[in-house]
C-alpha cells in the first residue's frame, strides 16, 4: 500500500534509528517507506555457533536416513511456494544423481501435498516436520539449499553456515550479502530448477571443493554473523542514539 508523503514525514519524526538486516532491506525502507537513509543502520542477523554436533553417521541414524543415501540435500524453514521448495525438488530430480535424497524440515501449507506426492519422485524425500533445534538435522546433511523467491537475511542460512555446510542459495534479498558465490556457497537465480540441478551435480562431483565452501562458510559465520557480533552492533547503535538525544536536550 502506497504511503503519502505526509504520512512518511509524520512517521520519520517519531523515529530516532531504524535497523535493517541487510542492504537490500535498507533500500526498501528508504525507497518504499521513505525512511531517511541517515536513520538506517544495517546490522546483520547473528546466531549462536553450535557448541558440538553429532557425527554425520549419528545424525543420519537419528533422522532415519536410508543407508544407501550418498548425497543428502536439506532445507529448513517454512514449506511454502515462496521458499522455492518445489524448485528444489525439481532441481534434485533434474540432477539425476545416484543416491541423492532431499530432507525438508519445517511445516507449512505445502506439507500435506508433499507428504502425498513426493513418493512419485525418483529419490527419497524426508519430511521430519518442524524441528525446534536444527543442530542434528544440519549435521546429517551434505548440502544445505535455500532457493527462495525472496528473502531478507534468513536465520536458517546462517545456522547452516555455522554448521560448516556448503550452501546452495538464490540471488535474492540479502542472501548475496551473506554468500559469496564460489567462496562460501553457490548462488543461482530464483525459480530456476535447471541451475539448481547443475549446482547439485557440481557439488556432488567435487567433494573437496564442496568441503572448502563449507569451511569458508563457517569462518564467515563466526566472523560476521555471530550472536555476539550482532549484540555489539546493536549496543553501539543504542549508545550513539542516546548520546545524540542527550546532546540535543531530548
Amino acid at each position: 500500500k502506497p504511503y503519502s508523503r505526509a504520512a512518511k514525514r509524520a512517521a520519520t519524526r517519531m523515529i530516532d534509528a531504524v535497523i535493517a538486516l541487510c542492504r537490500a532491506d535498507a533500500a526498501l525502507l528508504s525507497g518504499t517507506f521513505g525512511i531517511p537513509v541517515e536513520l538506517i543502520t544495517v546490522i546483520p542477523n547473528g546466531v549462536p555457533a553450535f557448541a558440538a554436533m553429532p557425527t554425520r553417521a549419528e545424525a543420519r541414524v537419528l533422522l532415519g536416513i536410508p543407508d544407501n543415501v550418498r548425497t543428502l540435500v536439506g532445507y529448513a524453514g517454512a514449506l511454502e511456494t515462496k521458499k522455492g521448495v518445489s524448485d528444489l525438488l525439481a532441481g534434485a530430480a533434474g540432477a539425476s544423481l545416484p543416491g541423492i535424497a532431499v530432507a525438508l524440515a519445517g511445516d507449512g501449507t505445502l506439507a500435506p501435498q508433499l507428504r502425498r506426492d513426493t513418493g512419485a519422485l525418483p529419490f527419497p524425500v524426508i519430511l521430519p516436520g518442524y524441528l525446534p533445534d536444527v543442530r542434528d538435522f544440519l549435521a546429517a546433511l551434505d548440502i544445505f539449499a535455500l532457493v527462495s523467491h525472496g528473502e531478507s537475511m534468513p536465520l536458517a542460512l546462517l545456522e547452516a553456515m555455522h554448521a560448516g555446510l556448503p550452501i546452495l542459495a538464490t540471488r535474492v534479498g540479502g542472501i548475496p550479502e551473506v554468500i559469496e558465490d564460489g567462496v562460501t556457497g553457490i548462488l543461482v537465480d530464483p525459480s530456476r530448477p535447471d541451475q539448481i540441478a547443475e549446482a547439485l551435480r557440481r557439488l556432488a562431483a567435487e567433494p573437496g571443493w564442496a568441503g572448502s565452501l563449507g569451511d569458508s562458510a563457517r569462518r564467515a559465520a563466526a566472523e560476521r554473523f555471530s550472536a555476539e557480533a550482532m549484540v555489539r552492533q546493536v549496543e553501539s547503535l543504542y549508545q550513539s542514539v542516546m548520546a545524540r538525544l542527550t546532546d540535543s536536550g531530548r
